[in-house]
C-alpha cells in the first residue's frame, strides 16, 4: 500500500496510516487517507508474506511451500483432468502450482475453497499460467515457494 502511494500518488504513507481490516466474508479491506478504493489480498507460509493490490478488481494471492502432495492429498484436492495438464518432471513444484491457483482464485471471489479444493477446476495451462474456472492465474517460483495471483 505504501509503495503504491508513493509510485501512484507521490505520497509517502507512515505504516501508522494504513489500516488492514476485515470484510464480513474475511477478506481484507485496507483503510488509508487517500481517496482510493483499493482492493487487497494477503497470504502468508512460514516466515513468507505476499500481498497484492489492485484498483481493479478483486484479487487474490496465495502462496505455498513446494513440497511433495500425499496420493490422499491428491486425491482430495485434484481432478484427474487436472494432474494430466501437468508437464512431467518436478511434480512437487507442479502440484503446489494447481494447489496455489486455486487458492488465488477462491480468494478473489471471496469465497476461499468452500472447503471443498475440488470446488475449483483447472481446465487448462499455458506456461505458467492456470486457467481456473475460466480466470487466468499467474504463478512464479522464488526460492522454496510458489506464489500465485490474479484479479478478477
Amino acid at each position: 500500500m505504501r509503495h503504491w502511494a508513493k509510485q501512484a500518488r507521490d505520497t509517502e504513507l507512515f505504516p501508522a496510516e494504513v489500516q488492514i481490516l476485515n470484510q464480513e466474508d474475511g477478506r481484507p479491506i485496507v483503510r488509508c487517507s487517500l481517496d482510493a478504493d483499493l482492493q487487497i489480498s494477503i497470504a502468508h507460509k512460514d516466515e513468507v508474506a505476499v500481498a497484492l493490490l489492485s484498483l481493479d478488481g478483486n484479487p487474490g494471492v496465495d502462496i505455498e511451500h513446494i513440497e511433495s502432495r500425499s496420493q490422499r492429498f491428491q486425491e482430495l484436492a485434484f481432478h484427474e483432468s487436472e494432474l494430466s495438464l501437468l508437464p512431467e518432471g518436478e511434480q512437487a513444484e507442479w502440484h503446489t502450482r494447481l494447489w496455489s491457483a486455486k487458492e488465488a482464485v477462491g480468494k478473489a471471489r471471496g469465497t476461499g475453497l468452500s472447503y471443498n479444493p475440488r470446488s475449483l477446476k483447472v481446465s487448462a495451462i499455458e506456461g505458467e499460467r492456470f486457467c481456473v474456472e475460466g480466470v487466468w492465474v499467474n504463478t512464479l517460483v522464488d526460492g522454496e515457494f510458489v506464489v500465485a495471483w490474479t484479479t478478477l
